[in-house]
């Protein structure tokens, strides 16, 4: 299962190079050998990257997940830099709508 899900939203070269261009692919690499489940890597990750690093960790792995299943339901494919950008767009989104409703409170 590991390797299934790391090889789906990890280590398939077309994410490897999405990782890349986000610049977290020099920290998710190294971990990958001495990782024992899914879930250990994305709980290293999240406590050793800082909080915007990590958001866009996590916002690009939903993102990987999301063109995976364009891919398999709708025959969509989306570039690499596509996936990143609206990994980035969201994530952006997101913090616009959390610092308004900080603003609201």
């Amino acid at each position: 299962m590991l390797l299934k899900t790391v090889g789906n939203l990890i280590t398939c070269p077309r994410n490897i190079t999405v990782w890349q261009k986000c610049g977290l692919w020099s920290r998710i690499n190294p971990l990958l050998l001495n990782i024992e489940s899914f879930k250990e890597l994305v709980c290293i990750l999240c406590c050793s990257l800082n909080e915007d690093q990590s958001t866009l960790f996590v916002m690009t792995m939903w993102n990987l997940r999301r063109s995976r299943n364009e891919i398999l339901w709708n025959s969509s494919d989306d570039q690499d830099i596509g996936v990143l950008n609206r990994a980035r767009l969201v994530l952006a989104d997101w913090k616009l709508s959390q610092a308004v409703t900080k603003v609201g409170n």
